[in-house]
């Protein structure tokens, strides 16, 4: 199920010791959410909560893919304006990650696979009406107008 805290948007799973974060335990279970609007939006950008250099995460949507961390200094990330009806959030939990790679396998700031993150913000916008719809009600438009000269 869906949680919410004042970090944003998380995921209760079983077993989860933590169930306000999207996360990666237990260990290799990569918890995910997916906002999923039903019909094609702009996808502008993302904002995580709880997010550190030490977090991974995957976004998925329609004909793509995005990878980020470990180390991504910013917790926004802009999707540059992507287009899909959903965007799915994958937190990952595997060992060699998490900031492993770093600090070496026994010094690794999340032993038992642990990325915590929410989903802060998101900021999404309409798909512009392609041209041939505002063409199509301009002459729906100009035939009413002619009918109703004809009548007169």
């Amino acid at each position: 199920s869906v949680t919410y805290n004042a970090a944003g948007l998380g995921i209760n799973g079983s077993p989860d010791s933590t169930p306000g974060q999207i996360d990666g335990y237990p260990l290799f279970s990569s918890e995910r959410i997916t906002l999923d609007f039903g019909y094609d939006v702009v996808w502008d950008d993302i904002t995580f909560g709880l997010w550190d250099t030490n977090d991974d995460v995957r976004l998925n949507f329609d004909g793509g893919e995005v990878y980020y961390g470990p180390g991504q200094a910013s917790s926004s990330v802009d999707l540059g304006g992507a287009v899909s009806s959903y965007l799915q959030v994958t937190a990952y939990g595997q060992l060699g990650q998490d900031g492993c790679a770093r600090w070496g396998f026994f010094r690794c700031n999340d032993w038992n696979g642990y990325d915590g993150l929410t989903v802060g913000s998101i900021q999404v916008s309409s798909v512009p009406l392609p041209a041939g719809g505002l063409l199509l009600i301009a002459g729906l438009g100009g035939l009413g107008a002619l009918r109703r000269k004809k009548k007169s």
